[in-house]
């Protein structure tokens, strides 16, 4: 068959990228053809998105695609959860998107949890999240809370990719996979729950119609298509979430085996692929959440801090003294630190903390843990990468219990993939063999559903093969399990030592 090609935007807090997809009837390939920052706004009491600025770099990178390849088929665009504005009944936008980082939330969080508790929400929608996130429906609570004048004139509530999506067609609807995370969906039912729109006293007639990725939203319109010499491009609905767009990559039934995998970046993910989302008791208590996927299937989840807690240090050093602090320089120094020395919990809310230098939260962290002072900032580092392999491990311990099976096989994937470091680290304290290495996970999720779209594929889920075929994984098996095992169970003591000492300050 005649190679097919599909253009891919995966939209970041911190920036976008434009990718071409290929697809030949047996593999698929990439090419990365326009990067773009995205900065936060500081305006009007705010910290808002220019929404306008990221329509700009979608229309920039359909140009400079079409000027590489005139054959594109189709566009797909997924990006970060939560965020949101309102378009009125004539379709203008009412104001750009404000940050799930902005303090407004923070303020109604007393009130908010008075409707109903983490738990009910938990049950009723099957998501929980950090204590440093903001979920759509908190933030539309806050408008509520600050009688905020906006539903009297909003028509339709859109998320990020939806408003460029109806910029470039016209067409206002709500992907499900960004739905499915708002404490607003019950994902048994796959729909809006008027209950907690009650209960938070939000319109039900703001939100348009749930439409599910894989489908096809429409042609670019009219006016935009002469920009491009009439090209009718077709704008499909991927799962616009990234991490549900990074899933949907994984081969989660492949090779007879049960497969977990983790996203490795800023933020980390471990999650399995079910059919039902899972609202034990021992989940919620365990920080686990649920996230709709492409053709019905559930990510069951949990969320810890990664690579942003290492970044954050290295600002930290940074501000002292000038040093080559490139991550590859930070991982010769990691392996050059001796191993197990300091142990942290990287979910402590005190490193999540913003505003404060980190080097002297991990110095004040070991000292109130008892474990002494580190010689050098090498060790610190090093102690952070270890941490987040325990918490993998911790959290994969709960999720067998909670499954009631063992996980045989690791697919690591995103941004941090290649680091052979972590990858075989992970190895040797999950005592199971690791896949690594697509770090372009989000962007082969988007085109994959693209392709289902178009008809290119007949099931997402049943087809993921392709990937297995079309980039080389590698593999990482366990070593020196003992070590590590007499580490993990060192790692734990400190933990309780440390939590004891919190509760004696209280």
């Amino acid at each position: 068959m005649k190679e097919k090609s599909y253009l891919i935007f995966d939209l970041g807090q911190s920036g976008g990228k434009v990718t071409i997809g290929y697809y030949n009837g047996k593999k698929i390939r990439l090419e990365n053809l326009y990067k773009f920052d995205n900065d936060d706004v500081f305006a009007g009491g705010f910290l808002q998105w220019d929404i306008l600025k990221l329509f700009g770099e979608v229309l920039t990178g359909i140009g400079k695609a079409l000027s590489v390849n005139k054959d594109i088929q189709s566009l797909g665009i997924d990006s970060w959860g939560s965020d949101y504005s309102f378009i009125d009944k004539r379709g203008y936008l009412l104001g750009n998107p404000i940050t799930n980082r902005d303090n407004r939330v923070k303020d109604t969080l007393n009130s908010f949890y008075k409707i109903l508790s983490k738990k009910e929400l938990f049950n009723l929608t099957g998501v929980q999240l950090s204590s440093s996130s903001s979920s759509s429906l908190m933030q539309l609570y806050s408008l509520i809370y600050l009688k905020s004048k906006i539903f009297s004139v909003a028509e339709k509530y859109l998320m990020i990719p939806d408003i460029i999506n109806f910029f470039l067609t016209g067409y206002p609807v709500c992907e499900y996979t960004l739905m499915s995370f708002t404490q607003l969906v019950d994902q048994r039912k796959k729909e809006i729950i008027d209950y907690i729109l009650n209960k938070y006293s939000i319109p039900k007639r703001v939100f348009p119609k749930m439409n599910f990725s894989g489908n096809i939203l429409g042609n670019l319109k009219d006016d935009l298509s002469k920009m491009y010499g009439g090209r009718k491009i077709k704008v499909t609905t991927v799962a616009e979430h990234d991490t549900a767009s990074a899933f949907t990559t994984i081969p989660f039934k492949e090779r007879g085996k049960n497969c977990a995998s983790i996203i490795l970046g800023s933020w980390c993910v471990l999650g399995i692929e079910v059919n039902e989302p899972i609202l034990t008791d021992e989940a919620f208590i365990n920080g686990f959440a649920n996230q709709g996927g492409v053709e019905g299937v559930i990510h069951f989840r949990k969320d810890f801090p990664g690579f942003i807690i290492a970044d954050e240090l290295r600002k930290s050093i940074l501000n002292e003294r000038c040093l080559d602090l490139s991550w590859d320089n930070i991982f010769m120094l990691v392996e050059k630190a001796s191993p197990f020395e300091f142990f942290i919990d990287i979910c402590d809310p005190i490193f999540s903390a913003p505003g404060k230098d980190m080097k002297s939260v991990f110095l004040n962290y070991f000292k109130e843990s008892d474990q002494g002072l580190p010689e050098n900032e090498q060790q610190i580092f090093r102690c952070i990468f270890e941490g987040m392999i325990f918490s993998f491990r911790s959290a994969m311990d709960v999720l067998q219990k909670i499954i009631g099976k063992k996980i045989d096989l690791i697919y690591i994937i995103g941004g941090g993939s290649r680091n052979k470091i972590i990858n075989q680290w992970t190895a040797n304290i999950l005592k199971i063999p690791v896949w690594a290495e697509i770090q372009e996970a989000t962007s082969i999720g988007n085109m994959l559903v693209q392709m289902k779209a178009l008809k290119d594929l007949e099931s997402v889920i049943n087809e993921r093969h392709i990937v297995n075929e079309s980039f080389k994984f590698l593999e990482f098996y366990p070593e020196n399990i003992t070590e590590y095992e007499e580490a993990y169970n060192k790692y734990l003591s400190v933990i309780k030592r440390k939590e004891k000492a919190c509760i004696k300050k209280l």
